[in-house]
């Protein structure tokens, strides 16, 4: 079965906000002021006083049915509010009988945009319901604030779920760390800066637990590398090897970037060199910060990374890095890609050659070309 985690750019970003979690449902007291009445686990859950006066704080009681506007009602399986006793009308060529029906982004009857159903999930889309059968296709991973697998041909809803020895919760799509500790910029249980937990990279900052994926495409921790593997969608991390060999980190565009390289490749001071770096042959010459005087001077040997790589002139504002070529020696390509009109041409980590039209253009993104 397939398991990496829900890319955003497939169906958008939604922003989901909880009424109500179930840890609040948990406690038996609530005011009137703040408490949202509604379906929960299957019951209809009210804030109530024993007061007329409605002051203070009052309790939660859950009810198997209640009557609005002198209409009966109960909660269904999917915490959805329907009459008790009603005869369901035909569904017609619509969502068939017993299927979630979604309005302004949620699950009718509740607040969430996706729900796991007769061993289907169902997503929002806007008013449209996105359907995801339990077969050989489908990816386990976080769906707005639930995590859902599909194991032995049944599908699955969890709150949080374990990666090794981490847990995770899902929210708008993404993992977010549940059960570790932060302190002094590292992580106690594991005794480093960087963790890597789905296909997201952390930070510990201080005390606090922060996703610094936006910020790097690859990191240094001590000699250990982290890096993000566009093919296979995730970080990864490497040791840069022996006590001769360190990790340093250099500006590219909007995004940070590491290599393991000698130690004795490395200068203090950048001189001429600057953040666009420059080739001699295939060893980029750049400095390490965007202020000379406090940067490093790198010399990288492209050649001798983990994936062997040329150092090319990425484009004009960017400036020169290493790259992942392939193509013929008169059409050459490399990861960080060309556009060619509308097509978009570029190299896979593994070296193969891929095109893709784009429908919005294709342009440079500060860090790479892609489809707009």
């Amino acid at each position: 079965m397939k398991k990496s985690l829900l890319a955003l750019s497939l169906l958008g970003a939604v922003s989901l906000l909880w009424a109500c979690s179930d840890e609040d449902h948990s406690k038996t007291s609530c005011s009137m002021d703040e408490y949202e009445e509604g379906c929960s686990n299957g019951s209809y859950l009210t804030c109530e006083y024993d007061s007329e006066s409605k002051k203070g704080l009052g309790k939660v009681v859950a009810h198997a049915t209640v009557t609005i506007d002198g209409v009966e009602y109960k909660c269904n399986a999917l915490d959805q509010r329907e009459k008790v006793g009603a005869v369901q009308p035909d569904p017609g060529p619509g969502p068939q009988k017993d299927e979630p029906v979604c309005k302004d982004g949620f699950i009718e009857g509740s607040q969430s945009i996706a729900a796991v159903y007769n061993n289907s999930l169902y997503r929002c889309d806007g008013d449209s319901v996105i359907n995801y059968k339990c077969d050989d296709d489908f990816i386990d991973g976080c769906y707005g604030n639930i995590y859902v697998d599909c194991v032995d041909g049944k599908m699955s809803q969890h709150r949080s779920y374990k990666e090794g020895n981490l847990t995770l919760v899902c929210r708008n799509d993404k993992p977010v760390l549940s059960n570790v500790e932060c302190k002094d910029n590292i992580f106690t249980d594991f005794n480093q800066h960087l963790i890597i937990a789905g296909d997201q990279l952390y930070a510990c900052d201080g005390s606090q637990i922060k996703n610094v994926s936006s910020k790097y495409n690859s990191a240094c921790d001590g000699t250990k590398r982290f890096y993000y593997d566009a093919a296979e969608g995730r970080y990864k991390s490497e040791d840069c090897g022996d006590s001769a060999h360190i990790c340093e980190e250099y500006q590219k565009g909007s995004l940070t970037y590491s290599a393991c390289m000698n130690a004795k490749d490395v200068t203090e001071g950048c001189g001429t060199a600057n953040i666009y770096g420059n080739c001699d042959k295939n060893v980029l010459i750049i400095c390490s910060s965007k202020d000379n005087r406090r940067g490093k001077t790198l010399r990288i040997n492209c050649r001798e990374q983990s994936i062997p790589k040329a150092c090319v002139m990425v484009e004009d504002d960017y400036g020169y890095d290493c790259a992942i070529e392939c193509g013929s020696l008169r059409d050459r390509y490399n990861d960080f890609g060309t556009c060619d009109g509308n097509t978009l041409k570029y190299c896979t980590q593994s070296g193969e050659y891929t095109e893709a039209s784009c429908s919005n253009g294709c342009g440079f993104t500060g860090s790479y070309y892609d489809c707009l």
